[in-house]
């Protein structure tokens, strides 16, 4: 079966974060909750400005809802403080996140990130074709030459077609 046509377009346009256009998609993305109507509104809707109404609300629903477990809210303090160390000499400049499966880490890392680079923009400190936030993964065990080549691939949306050492044939 087919999916219908706004629904295929919908699945060709998702880029994963770690691609540009994908990390760029999910920052310009903004969460708007659907208009409340009275119940009398309702009832004077037609029946496909009823259906339209219901898909716009259950999109609205599920969408992904950040709470603010720990996890979260303590890599936003500690990212916040690298943000204000940005001027120090010395290299403070970094974040790592670890901790176990299904604390947040990944939602907390990309909120970071997107706050951080909106604020970067609104500030006027970045131009528009700037990278401000790269988003990259690696898996747990990952060399420092896997999560360089993964930057690589984060920002040049290339990868070379052998790789050096066996370290990186594995990441590719």
């Amino acid at each position: 079966m087919t999916p219908p046509p706004d629904a295929r377009q919908e699945t060709e346009d998702v880029h994963p974060l770690s691609t540009k256009e994908g990390w760029a998609s999910f920052v310009a993305e903004e969460t708007m909750p659907p208009e409340v109507l009275s119940p009398a509104a309702i009832q004077r809707l037609s029946p496909d400005q009823r259906t339209a109404r219901e898909r716009e609300r259950e999109e609205y629903q599920a969408q992904l809802v950040i709470g603010r477990t720990p996890t979260i809210q303590h890599v936003t303090i500690t990212g916040r403080k690298r943000i204000l160390n940005r001027r120090q000499q010395s290299a403070r400049r970094r974040l790592i996140v670890s901790g176990p499966a299904g604390t947040g880490k990944t939602t907390a890392i990309t909120q970071l990130g997107k706050n951080y680079e909106l604020l970067a923009r609104r500030r006027g400190e970045v131009g528009r074709q700037a990278l401000p936030v790269v988003y990259a993964t690696a898996p747990p065990a990952a060399t420092p030459k896997m999560l360089a080549v993964e930057l690589d691939r984060a920002v040049t949306q290339q990868t070379r077609r052998r790789p050096s050492t066996p370290a990186t044939r594995k990441a590719s």
